[in-house]
């Protein structure tokens, strides 16, 4: 699951939206913390490079890599985020 970026985002998601919901944060840090997140989440440049690429070939799995890059998103520090 670690390697497949739609999983993780996923989860990722997942897991924020409950920890929000049950009013408490994450324990450990977040992928971006740890300069774990994808490579796409460097910078609004790297992120629109990316997008770019992902193909729509197969329309599932294509939008689900799209869908599940805002999760990375969100941790994104502020001011690259503003920037996409």
């Amino acid at each position: 699951m670690r390697h497949d970026d739609v999983m993780v985002g996923r989860a990722l998601g997942y897991s924020l939206g409950a920890l929000r919901k049950l009013g408490t944060s994450p324990l450990y840090p977040l992928p971006v913390d740890r300069h774990a997140a994808p490579d796409y989440c460097r910078s609004p440049e790297a992120y629109a490079s990316w997008l770019r690429s992902v193909s729509l070939a197969n329309s599932w799995r294509g939008c689900d890599r799209l869908c599940n890059s805002a999760p990375h998103l969100q941790q994104m520090h502020r001011q690259n985020a503003d920037r996409i």
